[in-house]
């Protein structure tokens, strides 16, 4: 077909190019409107070598191995499920609160409008949904691909509330006659998962001794408080083995 006939052919047919433009601004400037702005948080940890650590390089490089083989132990290390574990039980990671904005949900943190306490351990995740209106609340809760709708007043909330998957308690701390909150209640496992898939760990370079700790969230204080705890529980984890290597050396000595 000849350019010529193509650009006629489009010409004939010009406003399907203008309302694809008006839909898809459109479609766009919604999303953007209602979509919660996400923030990078990078922190860079620099690994300071012991005379111990320096001759184990030397002796990784006459053997013809490459690479900084300490950072990289070091990596393991800050991606452990057990110091992660840490971390979310230190920062209280099992149960997350939004609180629904004009525009769109915003994380509730470090203080939350509500508290709820789950009587028995939860093995399954929980995504509970509350309304308030007036005198009135409305919860949905889901979990495990069922579902339950509880509707009941605010006198209700000093009660423990029966659930599949236990009782629930909710503490108000902020009373507002016209909200919506969600709340996410994960079993500590799947917490621990879900951050050890939010923050990337990893090594600058292959030869280099600085680790870079980053995430992405719409929440930058609860993201900037997880890096450094996990930065202090790993610093705490190294002195304690650093003191345990010496205590062991006296008694042997």
């Amino acid at each position: 077909m000849d350019i010529k006939e193509i650009i006629k052919w489009a010409l004939h047919r010009w406003w399907w190019f203008v309302i694809s433009l008006a839909v898809c601004t459109t479609i766009g400037v919604v999303r953007f409107y209602h979509t919660a702005p996400v923030f990078s948080v990078e922190a860079s940890l620099m690994l300071r070598q012991t005379e111990e650590k320096s001759n184990q390089k030397e002796l990784l490089n006459m053997m013809g191995m490459s690479g900084n083989k300490i950072s990289g132990d070091e990596v393991k290390v800050l991606t452990s499920r057990e110091l992660m574990g840490c971390v979310v039980d230190s920062l209280g990671l099992c149960t997350s609160y939004s609180k629904k904005g004009e525009r769109f949900w915003q994380i509730q943190y470090p203080s939350s409008d509500l508290l709820v306490y789950m009587t028995d351990p939860v093995y399954i995740p929980i995504d509970m949904k509350m309304k308030v209106k007036g005198n009135q609340v409305k919860l949905f809760i889901k979990y495990d691909r069922k579902s339950q709708r509880l509707k009941l007043t605010l006198d209700d909330l000093n009660k423990p509330i029966p659930t599949i998957a236990g009782e629930m308690n909710i503490k108000r701390n902020v009373v507002d006659d016209n909200a919506a909150y969600k709340v996410l209640i994960f079993p500590r496992v799947v917490a621990i998962e879900l951050q050890l898939r939010q923050i990337k760990v990893a090594r600058l370079s292959k030869e280099s001794n600085v680790i870079t700790i980053s995430t992405s969230t719409t929440c930058p204080v609860l993201a900037i408080n997880t890096i450094n705890m996990l930065l202090d529980l790993y610093n705490q984890s190294e002195g304690t083995d650093k003191n345990q290597v010496a205590f062991q050396t006296a008694q042997f000595l």
